[in-house]
């Protein structure tokens, strides 16, 4: 019963609620020994926590899942572990790590032939190679998922693959197809009515009607995601909204507006690719003030950050910095 609600909740996005009841579940599962269940809530207690942005607690209920179900073989359960260690990994900007449980995780999925879970893994493969600025690679990568499901008819999947191609179309500059690919994602995501999903489309969507100077509808769409990310409380969906948000202020020469919304990330943020791209927003906005020193000692922090992760922004990081002290 309490894994039954917990699951109920987790799709509500009630997370604190979630958490309550999987916790009185592994309680029950261990006191009866079943190491099935135990690894089963263990997982979904992992993904909660992921989905909180409290890391090193879902890492630590995650690995322990993936020991019950080592012990009993479970190759299912290991695989899906393994695709929920990948997502942590990513989340925390461990790029490498992300991509070596995800290829840990298809060869197990390849040998039981779960073709949901071959998809699942492929988009967190194609997510961390993606973060890693190997755009065409991950690209080809999000493809060969979205063939898969869309031939098993998987639509959660297919929105996600959607929306990631169309992040990948934005880094490639194809803004159209972008476009095309997110306007169809958005439009799955409202009907499975997956608020998380729908934020981060949206966020995606402002960004690319930024670039192409349509910044009223721009405007619209980040409204709307920030709002949404709120409500499903997910730290890491609010920190991506307010870091495009900021960026559309900065486009519009609103520098305190940009300020305070780069000041928010940092003051919430519980990753290092959004401090890092916040401290970026920030380097910029003290340079438009004319406070060339701020502006360097931003940009630094958050080019060093970046270089170190690999991230795909480190680039115009260091450029932009190079630019302004050179």
């Amino acid at each position: 019963v309490w894994l039954y609600r917990g699951e109920i909740v987790i799709r509500q996005a009630d997370f604190p609620h979630a958490e309550t009841y999987l916790e009185k579940s592994l309680d029950l599962a261990r006191h009866i020994g079943d190491q099935e269940l135990i690894s089963a809530v263990l997982e979904k207690l992992g993904w909660v926590s992921l989905r909180r942005s409290e890391y090193a607690q879902a890492e630590e209920y995650l690995h322990e899942g993936l020991a019950f179900a080592h012990q009993i073989g479970h190759s299912e359960r290991i695989s899906s572990l393994l695709m929920a260690l990948s997502a942590v990994a990513q989340d925390k900007g461990n790029y490498t790590q992300s991509i070596e449980y995800a290829q840990e995780g298809l060869i197990v999925a390849h040998q039981i032939e779960d073709r949901e879970q071959i998809c699942a893994l492929l988009i967190s493969l194609g997510a961390a190679t993606g973060e890693q600025g190997n755009h065409e690679e991950a690209g080809n990568v999000y493809k060969e998922a979205l063939i898969l499901a869309r031939q098993i008819g998987h639509r959660y999947q297919i929105s996600m693959l959607l929306l990631n191609l169309g992040w990948v179309s934005i880094m490639s500059v194809d803004y159209a197809q972008a476009i095309n690919y997110l306007q169809e994602g958005l439009l799955l995501a409202r009907q499975l009515e997956q608020r998380t999903l729908i934020s981060a489309t949206l966020s995606n969507l402002g960004q690319v009607t930024r670039k192409v100077g349509n910044y009223a509808q721009a405007d619209v769409y980040l409204q709307e995601s920030l709002t949404l990310a709120r409500q499903s409380n997910s730290l890491y969906r609010i920190c991506d909204a307010l870091c495009e948000y900021g960026d559309l202020q900065l486009d519009l020469n609103n520098i305190e507006a940009a300020e305070a919304t780069f000041l928010e990330v940092c003051s919430i943020v519980s990753e290092r690719d959004h401090e890092a791209l916040a401290q970026y927003g920030l380097a910029r906005v003290m340079a438009a003030k004319g406070n060339l020193l701020e502006a360097i000692k931003w940009g630094e922090m958050s080019t060093k950050t970046l270089e170190t992760m690999g991230h795909y922004a480190a680039k115009e990081a260091r450029a932009w910095l190079t630019s302004i002290t050179s």
